[in-house]
């Protein structure tokens, strides 16, 4: 579980069988993201996704947060 303040990471991968909870953590991903395992937002969470995306597989528990796909460019969002 990430707590504190936001946080910023390069990439994020999260594996099958694997989880990630965001705890109430606003969290930047700076490149790619492939999540594949759980992805867990417990309340208002702001998730930015600079790059690439890949949620194939992935558990998302939403919540109420919100994902931001920033920027003017091209965006690759793969789910399956």
């Amino acid at each position: 579980m990430l707590s504190g303040l936001p946080v910023a990471v390069s990439n994020l991968i999260v594996e099958s069988g694997a989880s990630l909870d965001l705890g109430g953590v606003d969290l930047t991903v700076g490149g790619f993201t492939r999540v594949a395992g759980a992805l867990t937002a417990r309340g208002t969470e702001t998730l930015r996704l600079c790059g690439d995306v890949d949620l194939t597989g992935a558990t998302v528990e939403s919540a109420h947060s919100t994902v931001v796909l920033p920027g003017d460019g091209t965006w690759r969002v793969k789910t399956g």
